[in-house]
């Protein structure tokens, strides 16, 4: 699983607006904390086996894989 880490001061949800494509369309955002997302997989009862953080551009990627 990869979600996105909340910014320092970050909203943890938003629409966009972006007009990538020749057309302007919207798209919804949610961000997640590290002990938050795992705090979530703990609760169902999930291992995880890995986990790491990326950084692209002005994004950061928190990337876990679980049992």
């Amino acid at each position: 699983m990869a979600v996105k880490n909340v910014r320092d001061n970050g909203v943890e949800e938003e629409v966009r607006t972006s007009n990538d494509y020749g057309y302007e369309f919207q798209r919804f955002f949610s961000y997640y904390r590290p002990e938050e997302i795992k705090k979530y997989f703990e609760d169902v009862g999930l291992e995880i086996v890995w986990e790491n953080s990326k950084k692209t551009g002005n994004c950061e990627w928190l990337q876990i894989i679980k049992f």
